[in-house]
């Protein structure tokens, strides 16, 4: 009774009835002028219309373009209103310079990455290709010392809680969600020991994600026990209604020694303490050595260019690089964000999908992709690839599940096998290919992941994590039921239409 009455009081309700009630007034506001007085009519048509225009010029998909031209067309003032207020969203003419500005600043600190491509090359040809785009676009490759894979969120949290107690300098932490519960309250126990003894902490998270678990201006709590705090893109529903670019990164990293990312946020159904959808499978990744430092960079290029008053100096949290090979392969830590066209999270998966050769295993919580995916998706397996995707059993957002299911017929006949994991949600963000290449991070295969969030990962090349990727999927599937079949005619001619409308609209749900 207590969890019920907090879920229907708590700031995400009133807030998003409060945004409910402003979008109902402003349509019929729009509605009674445009029904009694024609010229009013005509104007917002005229205008619905003319937002068209640069709808077709945007860098987008053409999917994205076409579900955001269909309800404009066919109801021009809804249309048109839920356009500008979400559909036109792009960060912040100043976000996007700042961040671009601390992308520019932390390649000095960076290593070219020539002779990590180099001795790929030599071993591979057809692999370097990958690691020069990432490079280029100032994601270079390190060799790697230690990276170890956690399969669940109950064997990732120990090893954090174990990093935190280790931390002697600085601790940064970024996260899509923080709730208060046992994870979050077990580390906010160490991070406040830690401040007493002189250890810098610095923390970025989300407040939509965050909403339903902390309470408004949570960062002003920390800031008064000594943590330096930015609550991303904050939750305004009358001052800001275009809240479409949230912050999904993943970074826990302790004295630039080590790092932590993958799927797992910092609420306790990640670690199985809350049961919302059966059993949450989720996974992270714990890194060491010089890759760290990309991992670093990252925070701190988003800490930079949010922070007013508190920028500060990458180099004050850099250890020295140790510029030798350890046998363990390369690994790459990158992020992606939504502030040029560049869609560099896709790009990694497409370049791996479009250079298997034997088999390629994927892990998401979501399945809605376009049609370049899909065609990379098919065409891997018409060539003899053995492509397999794990999908949820119970889903966590039905509509959105929907959606994935939709893509289950074209996959199912191109020879893709789809599996479906039983015990409960899959929120593993992962891919396994030729027993060369993993990759592991935030990046679900849907359009908010790929085109709108704040994004990040580690793509792992050689190197024993490679192959503990692939035992994970190989379990997964153990315990997963396979779709062998789909009947795309099913139903009423309501529920066909319907399925066919969320398909149509899905990149802009």
């Amino acid at each position: 009774m207590k969890k019920l009455l907090k879920l229907y009081t708590g700031r995400f309700v009133w807030i998003s009835l409060a945004i409910v009630l402003q979008l109902a007034w402003t349509f019929l506001v729009l509605y009674f002028l445009s029904s009694h007085y024609a010229p009013v009519s005509a104007f917002l048509t005229l205008v619905s219309v003319l937002i068209l225009i640069p709808i077709m010029e945007r860098p987008a998909r053409p999917e994205v373009k076409m579900a955001w031209a269909i309800p404009i067309l066919l109801f021009p003032i809804f249309g048109g209103i839920l356009y500008l207020m979400s559909g036109a969203s792009r960060p912040r003419k100043k976000m996007r310079r700042a961040l671009a500005e601390q992308k520019e600043r932390a390649m000095q600190y960076l290593p070219d990455g020539k002779a990590a491509i180099e001795e790929i090359r030599a071993a591979n040809p057809a692999d370097a290709g990958q690691f020069v785009y990432l490079t280029a676009h100032g994601y270079p490759c390190f060799h790697g010392k230690s990276a170890q894979l956690y399969e669940s969120g109950e064997q990732a949290f120990p090893a954090m809680l174990e990093a935190l107690e280790s931390a002697e300098k600085f601790i940064f932490i970024e996260y899509f969600i923080i709730n208060r519960g046992k994870m979050w309250d077990t580390m906010l126990e160490i991070i406040e020991r830690k401040v007493a003894a002189g250890v810098q902490v610095k923390i970025i998270y989300d407040d939509v994600g965050s909403m339903r678990g902390l309470p408004h201006a949570y960062d002003k709590v920390l800031e008064k026990k000594g943590i330096a705090c930015i609550r991303f893109n904050p939750y305004r529903p009358v001052y800001s209604m275009i809240m479409n670019n949230r912050d999904h990164r993943k970074f826990l990293i302790v004295d630039g020694k080590v790092g932590f990312t993958g799927g797992i946020n910092v609420a306790d159904e990640y670690i199985n303490e809350e049961q919302r959808f059966g059993y949450w499978k989720d996974n992270a990744v714990r890194i060491e050595g010089d890759a760290v430092r990309g991992m670093t960079l990252s925070f701190l290029q988003m800490w930079n260019a949010c922070a007013k008053q508190n920028a500060v100096d990458p180099a004050a949290y850099l250890v020295p690089m140790t510029e030798t090979s350890i046998g363990q392969g390369y690994v790459i830590p990158y992020a992606d964000a939504p502030v040029d066209a560049e869609y560099l999270a896709e790009n990694v998966y497409l370049n791996i999908i479009n250079n298997a050769t034997k088999y390629l295993y994927i892990a998401t919580p979501y399945l809605i992709i376009d049609s370049q995916m899909m065609t990379a998706l098919s065409l891997a397996a018409k060539r003899g690839v053995d492509v397999r995707i794990i999908l949820p059993e119970i889903p966590d957002k039905k509509i959105v599940n929907q959606v994935t299911k939709s893509h289950y017929a074209e996959l199912l006949e191109s020879g893709i096998r789809i599996y479906q994991y039983t015990p409960g949600f899959i929120h593993d963000k992962c891919l396994v290919c030729d027993d060369k290449i993993a990759t592991v991070g935030t990046i679900n295969l849907d359009y908010r992941s790929l085109y709108l969030h704040y994004e990040n990962g580690c793509v792992f090349y050689g190197g024993d994590i490679v192959a503990r990727v692939r035992t994970n999927m190989e379990q997964t599937f153990g315990v997963s039921r396979r779709i062998t079949q789909v009947n795309k005619r099913q139903g009423l001619l309501i529920s066909r239409i319907y399925y066919a409308l969320i398909r149509l609209l899905a990149p802009v749900m």
